[in-house]
């Protein structure tokens, strides 16, 4: 089977080219800005995108498509707007109207997030929720998906909770978890912002594989959540990373600032009983996982 993977150099996109290049029957061709680490089995093509001129290195029988580029933004000043406009919009744009033109019976699993629904303290949010992003980010993702699901390609769109990775390269998108690992670790508190009872979701990015995979085995159509079975309150994450780390440290509120966290929870009912999908790593086991792998990577010969 052709397929086409982009953003194949990012957190997700090596997790899902490790995973697929272990499939002789796989050919596999890989989207990149640059390429570092190679993976075997993958066909690396280095262009953004949003160039056209990109996808004239690709064959014209893509069976697949997996998109994951993106441009998360650090913060929402206009040069970051810039970069989404681009990549996650244009980008978007770009990608579909070469398959349409290239690819007669394509399928396409996109990735957004659940930070395209309205920011909301008490709903639990459902594939029904009103979509009103509070982030330029959620609304670049909101377009990209009309993109997608406004085209006559056979298509998937999996809103992704905020995933991460046992390996800590996810810490520039997931700060608050590693940095309070990292201080339970080493005895100190763990402030809090906000009330405590603000809540989030974490995926394992195993997790978030394995449903791209069975989207595409089932070759599922519309919109699914994708997250764990724990969206947790500050104070709950606080208190598995203690436990986990078997730390002394102190937890400390401090109302006077606020983090944006504007989820009650996510109902992941339709990606279990359409696609198959149960996640599989809670948070206390991802936390380990994170411990596991730094002791390791602490003991390495140099």
């Amino acid at each position: 089977m052709n397929i086409l993977l982009t953003g194949v150099t990012g957190l997700l996109g090596r997790h899902i080219a490790k995973r697929l290049s272990l499939i002789k029957e796989n050919t596999i061709y890989g989207i990149a800005r640059s390429v570092h680490d190679e993976i075997p089995n993958v066909n690396y093509i280095c262009g953004e995108i949003q160039d056209p001129q990109t996808y004239a290195h690709l064959p014209d029988n893509i069976e697949v498509c997996i998109h994951t580029a993106a441009a998360i933004p650090a913060k929402e000043d206009l040069l970051e707007q810039e970069e989404c406009i681009a990549t996650n919009i244009q980008g978007t744009f770009e990608l579909v109207k070469f398959l349409l033109n290239r690819s007669s019976n394509v399928y396409i699993v996109h990735i957004s997030t659940i930070y395209t629904y309205k920011p909301s303290d008490d709903e639990v949010k459902t594939e029904e929720s009103i979509v009103m992003p509070g982030t330029f980010y959620g609304l670049s993702k909101l377009y990209s998906e009309a993109i997608v699901l406004k085209s006559n390609l056979q298509s998937s769109v999996l809103r992704l909770a905020s995933f991460y990775d046992s390996e800590g390269a996810a810490r520039s998108h997931q700060r608050l978890l590693y940095d309070w690992i990292d201080l339970a670790k080493n005895g100190q508190d763990l402030t809090i912002w906000g009330t405590g009872q603000e809540r989030r979701n974490y995926l394992h990015v195993n997790d978030a594989v394995d449903a791209i995979l069975q989207s595409i085995g089932k070759r599922a159509l519309g919109v699914y959540n994708i997250a764990s079975n724990e969206t947790l309150t500050t104070s709950e994450i606080a208190e598995t990373i203690l436990r986990t780390v078997n730390s002394e440290s102190r937890i400390v509120i401090d109302s006077t600032k606020s983090i944006y966290a504007p989820i009650s929870g996510v109902c992941i009912d339709k990606a279990q009983c359409e696609l198959d999908f149960q996640p599989k790593i809670s948070l206390a086991s991802g936390i380990q996982s994170i411990l596991s792998y730094s002791n390791v990577q602490q003991y390495k010969v140099p």
